[in-house]
């Protein structure tokens, strides 16, 4: 479990860089492996009251990082 929550924290972090532009196709296969580690986790998260699979977190944490990527090109 403590392991699941540095993933998460790191995958967050880098959610909430702004260099996506310049990704490497390293560090887009590292992110997509830690949302497939996330959505088979078989974990519980509660956000504001309310219970998500670990699927519904995933593809969460999915959406804010291309709403952020979006954002972060239409900046330059």
């Amino acid at each position: 479990m403590t392991r699941l929550i540095f993933i998460l924290t790191l995958l967050f972090a880098g959610i909430l860089t702004r260099a996506h532009a310049a990704e490497l196709p390293a560090t887009k296969a590292e992110i997509a492996h830690l949302f497939a580690t996330l959505e088979s986790s078989n974990c519980q998260f509660n956000r504001n009251g309310t219970w998500h699979s670990s699927k519904e977190a995933s593809a969460h944490g999915y959406q804010i990082q291309i709403s952020a990527r979006q954002r972060s090109c239409s900046d330059r």
